[in-house]
């Protein structure tokens, strides 16, 4: 339409200029464009030198509803990494797949990887997002590994994924907080495998440990007695009945006992 023709030139015409102060004209020609015709709104997302536009056209896109989803999708794999996030939280709130992203979990760039983590949250219940999400438990960035742990909290895991956390949670290379944080999530896990991986973690693997050790042992009997899967109770009475003394006092601890029985 003759409005729609309007609305693109002028929004072109500011845009380049990366014209911060126009930013709101742009925006309501944006609107009254985007209910017939999304794909100029779309690419103008994907040229613009303004974040605060990109971050209002975001808004205006998602109104044109998943119709919109497969320009969106040819989009994904944009040589501008900050495309390529925008195009993700656009698949994401638009209602895409997880699977679209899987490839996009091992972008080069740091804040896409994070991008692609925290987005998943939003397909919990997808099987292949909470995989996506479990091989970034590794990744070289701290920042996206902290956020794969974040993410898996609010997932259903898989055997697979909590054996991914309790790798990261024994390793002693990794900081205590992301150790302590892997922890927490296996024991807001209802996975039948989850009570198992706590109960291995509170072992000891030796004569001297570190004082961190200890402290995570009492992480993870706490996290094991308020697990919500079906067999955390009879492992955390297996391990309150441990041989093992260590074992045994930090479920004491759990349940703050320690001490009382002499």
């Amino acid at each position: 339409s003759g409005v729609s023709a309007l609305a693109l030139r002028a929004a072109e015409r500011l845009a380049g200029r990366g014209d911060d102060a126009h930013v709101d004209d742009v925006v309501l020609l944006s609107r009254l464009m985007v209910a017939h015709n999304a794909e100029p709104v779309l690419d103008l997302l994907e040229r613009s030198d303004s974040r605060k536009l990109r971050r209002a056209l975001i808004d205006v896109l998602l109104s044109a509803g998943g119709g919109l989803l497969p320009s969106v999708q040819t989009r994904l794999q944009s040589s501008q990494w900050y495309v390529t996030r925008n195009m993700i939280i656009l698949h994401t709130r638009l209602g895409g797949g997880a699977e679209e992203l899987r490839a996009l979990a091992d972008h080069p760039h740091a804040q896409v990887r994070v991008e692609v983590v925290r987005s998943l949250r939003a397909m919990s219940r997808d099987p292949a997002a909470s995989d996506i999400v479990a091989k970034r438990l590794t990744d070289s960035a701290p920042e996206v590994a902290q956020a794969a742990i974040t993410s898996l909290a609010t997932m259903e895991l898989s055997g697979p994924v909590v054996s991914a956390l309790e790798a990261v949670a024994s390793d002693e290379t990794r900081g205590e907080d992301a150790r302590r944080t892997a922890i927490q999530v296996l024991g807001g896990s209802r996975s039948d495998a989850a009570p198992d991986a706590l109960l291995r973690l509170m072992q000891p693997h030796g004569l001297i440990e570190a004082p961190s050790t200890g402290a995570l042992r009492d992480d993870a009997a706490r996290a094991l007695y308020g697990c919500p899967a079906p067999g955390a109770r009879a492992r955390f009475e297996e391990a309150l009945h441990s041989t093992v003394r260590r074992v045994r006092k930090a479920c004491e601890r759990a349940l703050g006992t320690d001490g009382q029985d002499g």
